[in-house]
């Protein structure tokens, strides 16, 4: 994926997924962050969305799923079956008025390369959680 989508719910799903330096994902909204998911979904799913066996996120690549004023930050999901390889951003905010911070998983099912970034603060609510489940982690 190279350039940018908004929307309240973004899905980018296949059997290799690489979002590009130039990819910029956003998903946030006025009273709550919406949703993205990029290769699956939470812990890999229940089989009814497809899964990537590879899934890698570039240096430059943005994804976004803020609430901007109030509500909480919103849902992002990462996933690989077999490899993920993150080095971009990923901010889940929860609003500047009130709300908390969303949830994050970057996860692959046997390996994750991390050397990215994520943001769950919250100004005026609770932090949001960064979920890294691999077998193995580098």
């Amino acid at each position: 994926v190279t350039g940018s989508l908004k929307a309240d719910k973004i899905d980018v799903f296949g059997q290799q997924v690489t979002l590009s330096d130039t990819a910029k994902l956003d998903a946030s909204a006025i009273g709550g962050g919406g949703q993205i998911r990029v290769g699956g979904e939470y812990l890999g799913g229940d089989g009814t969305v497809p899964t990537a066996w590879r899934t890698e996120v570039a240096a430059g690549a943005q994804l976004s799923a803020d609430a901007i004023e109030t509500g909480d930050g919103g849902r992002v999901i990462v996933w690989a079956d077999d490899v993920t390889r993150f080095f971009g951003t990923i901010s889940a905010r929860g609003g500047a008025q009130s709300g908390d911070g969303g949830f994050v998983e970057v996860s692959g099912k046997r390996y994750l390369l991390y050397k990215g970034f994520v943001d769950t603060r919250a100004p005026h609510g609770a932090t949001g959680l960064l979920l890294l489940d691999p077998a193995d982690i580098i």
